[in-house]
């Protein structure tokens, strides 16, 4: 597996009913896809290469070639989008700076 594919590799996999939660540690965000995404992203990490990839797909899952480019590509920028929605804070707004507002409600039933 490269560098790469393992800094994007989930840290934490839980099939609940029929999809798979994944939990990227990097990001600190999860996503819930389906059983046969999951196999697929699977086949994905464990391949070395896009070519590889393809072959796998098109030799076991009878898949069409341009489907398999197509899937790699998917499964690449899905990585990436996942590993980059992820940004710490630029800066830290006090909470003073917060205005002291004095508001009440006051409901009454019956």
């Amino acid at each position: 597996m490269s560098i790469l594919k393992r800094e994007f590799t989930p840290k934490l996999t839980q099939k609940i009913g029929n999809n798979y939660v994944l939990w990227f540690d990097g990001s600190n965000s999860y996503v819930i896809i389906s059983t046969s995404a999951y196999h697929l992203l699977t086949c994905y990490f464990k391949l070395n290469n896009r070519k590889t990839f393809i072959d796998h797909l098109i030799n076991n899952f009878d898949i069409e070639e341009e489907q398999a480019q197509a899937y790699f590509i998917d499964f690449s920028n899905f990585l990436k989008d996942v590993h980059s929605g992820f940004e710490k804070p630029e800066n830290n707004t006090s909470i003073s700076s917060i205005p002291n507002a004095n508001i009440s409600k006051y409901y009454n039933f019956g």
